[in-house]
């Protein structure tokens, strides 16, 4: 019996012994879960005064801006406005910076390379509104690729009226060739086309009623005529100059051609007809009282869906005095081969009839990296000219330069960086 209990009594002691050992481990675990507790409630804490901080100077700010009667910050780009919104001013621009390689064949006192690099675009603009948000403004400046100077691109002032209808009055874009109305920061290539080149309206000042529908949309307007940018009223040789555009919306929504591209993750269908005509009568070094009476014409196609896009134009002017009939034609298209990349191709042709003219043909192909949409991206393209590119065509800032008669095959490699603001 005293054997027996002996065991019991050590396996008993053994027991204590063990579950003290558990017990201390308890506890240690409990205080360091304690302690690690302890730690991340400072951490959180200091997260959260810190957030307090930011959202009281944050409201600080606000109250100080609302006690001026005042707002400002970022909506997709820089603003200020009046609390009431009776007064509005955005602030905005972009920069185009490329590299051109040209070769031409070699002619008599010709470099046949030429490359550098250019300051393509750099444009600053303000637009708002002022008194409520039917009394619209833009004002554009482009600094001048020779001096860096300013000059005024747009600046006009637009009144939105009832049931679509708005009347525009000032200098700005005459409503005729798709090509140029559609702004150089969302072309497919790194340049407009040399037919719009040749063909667009270039500026003017006049005043243009437009109403825009569901399905169709109008514009109307009495102007300067083409290339009419910064011009006095009486040195201006145009005597008067009328210009009309029509476009119907056969799928989509009009905010699918703000540009040529059409998005990866877009899959509807959307397509656009135009036609657009004007006239004007200027006067020129013609004998006395003989004025030349032009007359010009268009009519252009765009459809996208599902990342891809496909355009053309058609384009005819006819110069009165000096029997010209001129003709012109652009087809260009994208594919976005990754969410980011697009590839695209252009074909145009002209025929300047001009004796001793060669019709243009030019083929191009290129590339898009979209870091941010049009906000950020690099473009670069290769031009290949079929035929001889001569007067009129020629556009130095297109990187094209006029070729002696019969001498065809110029090149131009072409990249550029965009950036908006």
């Amino acid at each position: 019996m005293l054997i027996l209990a002996s065991i019991i009594w050590l396996n008993a002691a053994g027991n204590v012994d063990t579950l003290a050992h558990q017990l201390n481990d308890l506890r240690e675990e409990v205080q360091y879960l304690e302690e690690k507790f302890r730690s991340i409630s400072d951490e959180r804490a200091a997260e959260i005064h810190q957030n307090v901080l930011d959202v009281l100077f944050d409201a600080d700010t606000r109250v100080n801006l609302l006690q001026g009667g005042v707002l400002a910050g970022w909506d997709r780009k820089f603003f200020v406005g009046s609390v009431d919104d009776s007064f509005r001013l955005n602030i905005t621009g972009h920069i185009q910076t490329r590299f051109v390689y040209n070769h031409q064949k070699r002619a008599p006192n010709v470099d046949s390379h030429r490359a550098g690099f250019e300051m393509r675009r750099a444009k600053v603009e303000f637009n708002g509104h002022v008194v409520d948000p039917s009394w619209r403004y833009r004002l554009r400046f482009a600094l001048n690729r020779g001096d860096g100077r300013a000059n005024v691109e747009d600046a006009h002032l637009e009144k939105l009226l009832s049931d679509g209808w708005a009347v525009r009055i000032g200098q700005f874009k005459a409503p005729f060739f798709r090509e140029h109305n559609i702004s150089s920061k969302r072309q497919l290539a790194v340049e407009r086309s040399l037919v719009s080149n040749t063909f667009n309206q270039g500026r003017t000042q006049g005043v243009e009623l437009s109403w825009i529908g569901d399905l169709i949309d109008f514009f109307a307007s009495f102007n300067d005529g083409f290339d009419g940018q910064n011009t006095s009223a009486l040195t201006d040789n145009v005597d008067w100059a009328f210009t009309s555009r029509v476009e119907f919306l056969a799928a989509g929504s009009w905010d699918r051609f703000k540009d040529f591209t059409s998005w990866s993750d877009d899959d509807r269908l959307a397509v656009l007809l135009g036609a657009a005509a004007h006239v004007q009568s200027e006067d020129t070094n013609l004998p006395a009282g003989s004025n030349e009476l032009m007359f010009t014409w268009t009519v252009d196609g765009s459809i996208e869906a599902a990342g891809m896009n496909l355009s053309f134009a058609l384009v005819g002017r006819h110069l009165d005095e000096a029997g010209l009939d001129q003709i012109g034609t652009v087809i260009q298209g994208g594919m976005f081969v990754t969410p980011e990349w697009e590839l695209f191709g252009r074909y145009e042709w002209s025929d300047a009839d001009i004796p001793g003219i060669e019709n243009l043909s030019i083929i191009t192909v290129g590339i898009n990296k979209y870091f941010n949409k049009h906000r950020l991206k690099w473009t670069a393209d290769l031009g290949y000219s079929i035929s001889t590119v001569g007067d009129p065509f020629a556009f130095g800032g297109g990187g094209w330069r006029e070729d002696p008669t019969g001498r065809e095959g110029q090149f131009v490699a072409r990249t550029q960086i965009q950036l908006l603001y």
